[in-house]
């Protein structure tokens, strides 16, 4: 299955992910540009697959 997912929170809030596999563990380490970090976006435990919320920074 895939789906569009929107990104809340963090540096790339409301960006949209058009067509992400919804897996057994979803989200995505985001690069962001200027940064050597990498943003952590997931969605939250039974809520909302197509919405993926900051957790932090990793890297």
């Amino acid at each position: 299955m895939e789906m569009d997912v929107t990104l809340y929170g963090g540096p790339l809030d409301g960006m949209v992910l058009p067509a992400q596999p919804i897996t057994s563990d979803p989200g995505a380490y985001m690069v962001v540009p200027g940064s050597v970090a990498r943003a952590v976006y997931e969605p939250t435990l039974g809520g909302d697959p197509a919405v993926w919320r900051y957790r932090g920074d990793i890297g």
